[in-house]
């Protein structure tokens, strides 16, 4: 007899995705359909891997990675599109709750129809029935309709009667996630005992602590391929890695103002050559009200023009090209302006306010690089020309459009900053700019050197602007500039200010604020006893976070520098410039650390008191005194 309950070799899934119903129904009619009728997906491709008998396995992936569709095959509910399986022993899945009940019987007449299916005789199920109320501990609602019942409820019946009856092979597809902590104790010990008397696991969860505490090893699935194979701590490890990753990608797309997908064609576009983010954005980060009309963009290095973007005829062809999206972005639809065929810049209703265009640039030329537009400039206010830093994650600015009533056509050049190279001090064709009242701003000479981790609205900073915050950010134990940390290890948050006149003593606030708004933690440079002095011209505040004690989560960040801080009044106090809610930032376990940590990480050193070994003073608790001790 074989070691082995489950054998795969090759397994594919594929599904045909039709244009229209029409198509799909004559499919499924038997009638012939065109090609062009459908589309094949693959939900899993080239799945090969063996399963000893008795052994616990998990599998861990994202929605949509194909485990579900896997476990199916395994099942005997769907069958490969390609590829062979082999199962050995009866297979009990529990892949939805209530699968095979029936809503209006009730628990004892459910338990009894399930274990007749399974062969049993009149008197083994009596005794089985007995098993099964006493694992669920449902006394009360046996006798009601199964209708009545809860999730966990009818999680802890489905898995009581599946496991009642001893399984070769034992699926559980998430079905524990809806029962309490006690319940899932008992559920984790049953399938240990089932393990131990030959029975094989193949357990999916998106829980990795479920998965390490239930399973011995682990199959990661991404995208309908098998990722890692091995034991569950490394598979774990790997899958987390790639978890961070996503994530960091997520929260990069979003620094570049640019969706997710955007985001990730630009960093593959262009192989060996370097592709470069850059963008046309008006006076505090909002589309100007009143479009201006771009005809060409120009890149090139020193006297030679390596390409062109026809602005008017084309947006998302060759090296150089416009990133389009009605949704996201503000490029309007191409037209003619002043009998030139161009493209508008305006307030069209985008999320992230931009017009963004890349460029790909040869691997050879890395030197003397510019880039210029031909643009009828907006007569409702300035636009910067800004460039995508890769190494900081934010926004330079190169050059200054400024407004021109008549919306005369123009050429505007600016040299592109090089990677290592300092900004130029002033920013090239800027014109005498009056800005909006009430607006916090920086002279016009500072914007190339200040980058933005995250563009702010307008609506969650203010403050009355003799010092400005004009970037913010994170870096980890190796210096590296990122929007995730690990809890418990260094970190540092460094906020860059620009002050127009000398200021003394300014306070230094970073609040951390969990997605349900509590302040889980605030950073004051007063309450720790910091003194910056007289603080003029432009520098960096560091806090050194070692280490980070905030736990995991999700949280967002506000900054503020305020002209004077009393701790002891709950009062905000006048700012100098206040960013309310703007940055955001992830908190992640240590790896291997899968319990709960909580929002603070705090570490403790133990010892031993015993007994006797202290002396109790008059009125003093055993208890208090080996603590004082």
């Amino acid at each position: 007899m074989s070691d082995l309950a489950i054998s795969l070799r090759g397994i594919g899934k594929s599904y045909r995705r039709f244009t229209t119903r029409f198509w799909q129904a004559a499919s499924l009619l038997g009638c012939p359909v065109p090609a062009r009728s459908f589309d094949v997906f693959w939900a899993l491709e080239e799945i090969s891997f063996d399963v000893r008998r008795g052994e616990r396995v998990g599998l861990v992936g994202r929605n949509g990675a194909g485990k579900t569709t896997l476990l199916r095959i395994v099942a005997g509910q769907v069958s490969p599109s390609c590829g062979t399986v082999r199962v050995e022993g009866q297979v009990q899945a529990l892949m939805e709750l209530g699968t095979g009940f029936h809503p209006e019987f009730s628990a004892i007449q459910n338990m009894r129809t399930a274990l007749a299916l399974n062969g049993l005789r009149s008197d083994e199920i009596d005794t089985k029935i007995d098993e099964i109320v006493d694992f669920t501990e449902l006394d009360g609602f046996l006798e009601r309709p199964l209708r009545e019942y809860s999730a966990g409820m009818y999680a802890r019946l489905a898995f009581a009667v599946a496991t009642s009856v001893k399984p070769g092979v034992l699926i559980i597809d998430e079905i524990l996630g809806a029962g309490d902590a006690y319940f899932i104790g008992k559920c984790t010990q049953r399938v240990r005992d089932l393990a131990e008397d030959g029975t094989t696991i193949l357990f999916v969860s998106h829980d990795l602590g479920s998965v390490q505490m239930l399973c011995e090893r682990a199959i990661w699935l991404h995208g309908g391929t098998m990722r890692a194979d091995g034991r569950c701590l490394s598979v774990a490890k790997s899958y987390q890695a790639h978890i961070r990753e996503e994530e960091e990608k997520r929260l990069r797309a979003r620094a570049m103002s640019l969706s997710r997908q955007q985001a990730l064609a630009i960093g593959a576009a262009g192989g060996e050559q370097a592709t470069s983010l850059y963008r046309l954005i008006g006076l505090n980060s909002a589309a100007p009200k009143l479009p201006c009309y771009v005809k060409e963009i120009r890149f090139g290095a020193a006297d030679q023009t390596i390409e062109t973007i026809a602005v008017g005829a084309s947006d998302s062809e060759g090296d150089a090209r416009l990133l389009v999206d009605p949704v996201q972005l503000n490029w309007g639809k191409a037209q003619s302006f002043a009998a030139v065929r161009c493209r508008p810049y305006g307030d069209y209703g985008g999320r992230y306010c931009h017009a963004p265009f890349v460029m790909n640039w040869p691997p050879d030329v890395k030197t003397d690089r510019w880039l210029e537009l031909v643009i009828a400039p907006s007569p409702s206010g300035p636009i910067n020309i800004d460039a995508f830093d890769a190494v900081e994650k934010c926004y330079r600015a190169l050059a200054r459009v400024p407004a021109d009533a008549a919306q005369n056509w123009c050429t505007i050049r600016a040299a592109i900053i090089e990677e290592g190279q300092q900004a130029p001090a002033n920013l090239p064709d800027i014109g005498t700019i009056p800005e909006p009242p009430g607006a916090i701003t920086t002279p016009a000479e500072n914007d190339a050197v200040l980058p933005r981790a995250v563009t702010v609205d307008r609506g969650e900073r203010y403050g009355s602007g003799e010092i400005v915050i004009v970037d913010f950010a994170f870096y980890d134990a190796a210096g590296a500039r990122r929007h995730t940390l690990i809890t418990g290890e260094k970190a540092a948050a460094v906020l860059e200010y620009r002050a127009f006149q000398p200021v003394f003593e300014p306070v230094a606030v970073i609040a951390v604020y969990r997605s349900d708004g509590v302040c889980a933690m605030q950073l004051i440079s007063r309450r720790d006893a910091a003194e910056f002095g007289e603080v003029s011209d432009k520098g960096e505040l560091i806090a050194d976070l070692d280490p980070l004690l905030l736990g995991p989560g999700d949280y967002v960040i506000s900054l503020a520098l305020f002209k004077d801080l009393d701790l002891s009044l709950a009062v905000e106090p006048p700012g100098y410039d206040v960013h309310d809610r703007a940055y955001l930032l992830r908190v992640l376990p240590p790896e291997g650390v899968n319990c709960t940590i909580g929002t603070v990480n705090q570490r403790a050193c133990w010892r031993v008191a015993r007994r006797g070994s202290a002396q109790v003073a008059f009125g003093q608790s055993p208890a208090a005194a080996r603590i004082l001790a």
